[in-house]
């Protein structure tokens, strides 16, 4: 049995703390979504602001912010993402 490295050590990672802080945005951005689903309250607007929410808690967990908007700024005007985008709007 042979001791592998990590795929991603934690001195690698972009974002402050562990590895597991990449995490975040997504569940600052799903958390009350989720959440207001089962009270009955969801529309466009709650969407929006909590994937806006989302980006920034990235921003400040994240080391390399230019990096990062670079990608969020890529992702964002991708033909096919926002293909996909649009679908679910």
């Amino acid at each position: 049995m042979t001791n592998k490295p990590p795929l991603v050590s934690d001195q690698d990672t972009a974002f402050y703390g562990t590895r597991y802080f990449a995490a975040v945005p997504i569940i600052v951005m799903l958390a009350p979504v989720i959440a207001l689903t089962f009270t009955g309250v969801l529309s466009t607007e709650v969407l929006v602001a909590t994937g806006i929410i989302g980006l920034v808690a990235g921003s400040l967990l994240n080391r390399r912010k230019k990096e990062y908007w670079d990608v969020v700024t890529q992702a964002l005007t991708d033909p096919l993402g926002l293909t996909v985008f649009s679908l679910f709007l």
